[in-house]
């Protein structure tokens, strides 16, 4: 079995964060979504799942300051109701400032070898960050987390209102995402 060698913390994704790892996995494809992720606000004292091979300190305490409340009392980043992930909602005033976030994270995402689960409604966005193979949450979807919100405050974020916030609830609640065919092996 060979193996892949994952980006060490000198490397460019790196710069995103300094909770980047080094690690070696084995070469193998992943199963991919056998059922659509849950998506749904978990606490985050009801468990995360790290992805095997990460310092599951580093992880989880990323996350948790990830889903920390802010000085209004909203948390932005939420877990996904499986653990394995972190999701949120971020608003701006126009489609193309949401597209040029949208594009920032891009960016970031070809430099990191990840990539996020997320949709788009004019000028909302919801992203969902997890680690297919091995499943959980990993320091690349905590630091690109960050990144998130770094791009969120550049491109003019816009507050969540209470009542935006309640919608958002429902959608972490109801809204399944599916990416199907995303991290297997193209032969």
């Amino acid at each position: 079995m060979t193996a892949i060698r994952l980006p060490s913390p000198r490397t460019a994704w790196s710069r995103f964060s300094s909770l980047a790892t080094s690690r070696v996995l084995p070469a193998a494809p992943c199963k991919f979504h056998q059922k659509p992720m849950a998506s749904a606000s978990t606490p985050l004292d009801s468990g995360i799942s790290v992805s095997a091979g990460y310092d599951e300190g580093k992880v989880k305490q990323a996350a948790a300051h990830l889903t920390l409340s802010d000085s209004k009392g909203a948390r932005r980043w939420h877990v996904t109701s499986d653990g394995k992930g972190l999701e949120r909602v971020i608003r701006f005033k126009t489609f193309k400032a949401t597209w040029d976030f949208m594009n920032s994270v891009a960016g970031a995402c070809k430099e990191a070898k990840h990539h996020p689960e997320w949709t788009n409604i004019y000028n909302k966005t919801h992203i969902i960050w997890t680690t297919h193979s091995p499943p959980g949450l990993s320091t690349k979807d905590t630091s690109l987390a960050t990144f998130c919100d770094e791009a969120a405050t550049k491109h003019g974020e816009l507050e969540p209102t209470p009542e935006q916030q309640k919608d958002d609830e429902i959608l972490f609640r109801s809204k399944k995402m599916e990416a199907p065919d995303c991290c297997t092996l193209k032969t």
